[in-house]
């Protein structure tokens, strides 16, 4: 299941001069179908089913590794 989770990163950059101030990551999940699901539907599933406590440093560890 992790196999399905991606992260992509966003730049952070004021607005007002443009500098780089740092690196956003965005998770996502793929379905079987290949499809993207958002996070706003991931997140509270993984929360309510306790499953964030597994996941959670899983993904930490893969976003480090990236």
């Amino acid at each position: 299941m992790l196999d399905r989770y991606e992260f992509y990163y966003q730049p952070k950059v004021l607005a007002n001069s443009h500098s780089l101030t740092g690196v956003e990551a965005l998770l996502r999940w793929r379905d079987k179908d290949g499809h993207y699901q958002a996070p706003v539907d991931i997140i509270p599933l993984l929360e309510s089913s306790g499953l964030i406590l597994e996941v959670g440093p899983s993904l930490s560890k893969k976003r480090a590794i990236n």
